[in-house]
């Protein structure tokens, strides 16, 4: 399945585009955790250190949207699924305020 990736802010800048299309192996379910790993794989997203084993990294956030526009946060990668036609947005926390 292919998953297309927003990406926000800092995360933006520091990959040098504002999306990409991973591939996520089509075996079991589809989950963002899969699409996560396939991001990282990329050889200018790895240095985004997005996971920590099958974690979000500290400071990174994750949401699905889907076709409609709606966002739903994403808090544990591997237990939250994608289905076609949804797009992956990651973000970066931002403190202070």
């Amino acid at each position: 399945m292919t998953v297309c990736v927003e990406l926000l802010s800092a995360l933006r800048q520091q990959a040098g585009v504002e999306s990409l299309t991973v591939q996520v192996p089509a075996a079991g379910k589809p989950s963002v955790l899969l699409a996560l790993q396939a991001l990282e794989a990329l050889p200018r997203v790895q240095a985004l250190g997005l996971l920590e084993g099958a974690a979000l990294r500290k400071g990174v956030l994750a949401f699905v949207r889907t076709p409609g526009g709606t966002l739903h946060r994403v808090f544990h990668p591997d237990a939250q699924s994608l289905a076609e036609g949804q797009t992956l947005v990651l973000a970066t926390a931002v403190e202070g305020g």
